[in-house]
């Protein structure tokens, strides 16, 4: 399938992971790849353009992007990940400005299906934001038009861009998937255990 282009991928994966108890995004799956790798190659395979944003202080996680040479990414530091995924989303957005808008994507979860994505990509515009919703609600990830850029870059705090979708409940898409992956993070060892639905 061709991959898209005018929607860019910005994949964080700067979190420290606390609750998991050690630098979860290098754990190892079932089919024995790390998390990063399973989630990356979800996106990578999707978009001729992913963004993974990375803590700049953890040297794990630049080393797995140095040597997965199967996904053809760029990453980017985010300087100040204490502060906040904010800050991580934010500079995933600086780092290009596609045609349609970017899709905000987590690491630790490694379950969305392709076709969510794809679909997500389709109901995009630059003037609307796009959510998956199943019947347990809305999930992740999320994808935002350009126009939304102006409110996406001052954002601060650990709540990503929430207010965003607040403030313009007029421009969001709620489409309906049967994915439950879209709900599914790891934040402790046990998460894992979950196959993929």
């Amino acid at each position: 399938m061709t991959k898209i282009e005018d929607v860019r991928c910005v994949l964080l994966a700067a979190g420290v992971g606390r609750r998991f108890g050690s630098n979860k995004l290098l754990h190892l799956l079932p089919n024995g790849k790390t998390l990063l790798a399973n989630s990356l190659a979800i996106y990578a395979q999707i978009f001729a353009e992913t963004v993974v944003v990375v803590n700049q202080e953890s040297r794990d996680i630049a080393h797995v992007l140095s040597i997965t040479s199967l996904f053809e990414v760029d990453h980017v530091a985010s300087a100040d990940t204490e502060s906040g995924l904010s800050q991580s989303l934010v500079a995933g957005i600086k780092s290009a400005i596609p045609k349609k808008g970017w899709l905000i994507a987590l690491a630790d979860m490694p379950y969305v299906q392709p076709e969510t994505i794809y679909a997500m990509c389709s109901a995009l515009n630059v003037d609307n934001i796009v959510v998956p919703k199943s019947d347990l609600g809305i999930g992740n990830p999320v994808a935002f038009g350009l126009d939304f850029r102006p409110q996406l870059l001052p954002l601060k705090g650990d709540a990503g861009a929430k207010s965003v979708l607040r403030s313009n409940p007029q421009a969001v898409i709620e489409l309906s998937v049967g994915d439950f992956g879209i709900h599914h993070d790891i934040d402790q060892p046990h998460d894992i255990k979950m196959t993929r639905t």
